[in-house]
């Protein structure tokens, strides 16, 4: 994959404070039912979404952690912060672009694991902690997948008796910009059924218009890939194997372009423990 230059997309800095407004734990009664609910409990049922890290969906976070990361959060969250923060690790030599933008570049950067890691860890508090359960059955203000057509639909209503409305949730999309579905009484029902969907609660912050903003819209099924990773266990390593081998391509899957993230932080493992002065760049070669 190639990019020619690092696109500054406007909402990581002009935006980022509007999820914050958003609260992490929208309620105690979300918190405990998603600690109860999730195979990974209160040891991990939490993930963060890093724009410029989207590998680190796959590292689990306690709940004690999230409580944690959301009391820094609501001290640091600025415009100036989050832009700052990103400058630097773009100048220190991010080896990939920022989403929404996509793309590994054309010279090889000599950030080592250890400093990538490093890099983590700095801006690790601007990410946006996101989080997801199935459950047993529909309800509004949850969402509802269809793993074969990789959709996410949100239910804004829904009742036994006169069935339910949804909108088809997609990246750089509000949730009443989606295509609006409507579903007679008992007609849903049916389709659960036959399992066609699968009910899940996920965290305001996954319907928040920001997180979606980050989302490319050459990645068609990102969100639908960002779920499911929070619905997967972290002892489920056979699972998180087989989806992060069998993604799509990277320019249409997330997880296939977080495939390709983690691939080239395998390769930067060979810069550990090296000196600066020994690295010497391609373009100074040339």
């Amino acid at each position: 994959m190639k990019t020619s230059s690092i696109p500054f997309s406007l909402p990581y800095f002009v935006l980022l404070t509007k999820i914050y407004a958003v609260a992490i734990f929208s309620s105690s009664e979300k918190t405990s039912r998603l600690v109860k609910t999730h195979p990974d409990g209160a040891e991990g049922s939490f993930r963060i979404f890093h724009p410029a890290f989207p590998q680190e969906l796959l590292t689990p976070i306690s709940h004690a952690e999230a409580e944690s990361i959301t009391k820094v959060q609501k001290s640091i969250a600025s415009p100036e912060n989050y832009e700052y923060s990103i400058k630097q690790l773009l100048n220190k030599g991010l080896p990939w672009n920022v989403l929404p933008s996509i793309g590994v570049f054309d010279l090889q950067k000599v950030m080592s694991k250890t400093e990538l890691k490093q890099a983590y860890e700095a801006t690790r508090n601007f990410g946006v902690l996101v989080w997801a359960h199935k459950l047993p059955m529909v309800e509004p203000g949850c969402v509802i997948l269809n793993h074969w057509k990789q959709e996410v639909i949100f239910i804004s209503e829904y009742s036994s008796s006169d069935g339910a409305v949804g909108y088809k949730l997609a990246p750089s999309r509000t949730v009443l910009e989606g295509e609006k579905m409507v579903w007679g009484p008992l007609t849903l029902e049916l389709e659960l059924v036959e399992r066609k969907w699968q009910p899940v609660a996920v965290s305001d912050n996954i319907l928040n218009e920001i997180l979606t903003s980050y989302l490319p819209q050459e990645m068609p099924a990102a969100l639908w890939e960002l779920i499911l990773l929070c619905l997967v266990s972290k002892e489920d390593k056979s699972v998180l194997q087989a989806l992060i081998e069998t993604g799509l391509s990277p320019r249409r899957g997330l997880i296939a372009y977080i495939r390709l993230l983690k691939a080239v932080e395998a390769r930067a493992e060979a810069w550990n423990d090296i000196p600066s002065y020994r690295l010497i760049l391609e373009q100074d070669v040339l």
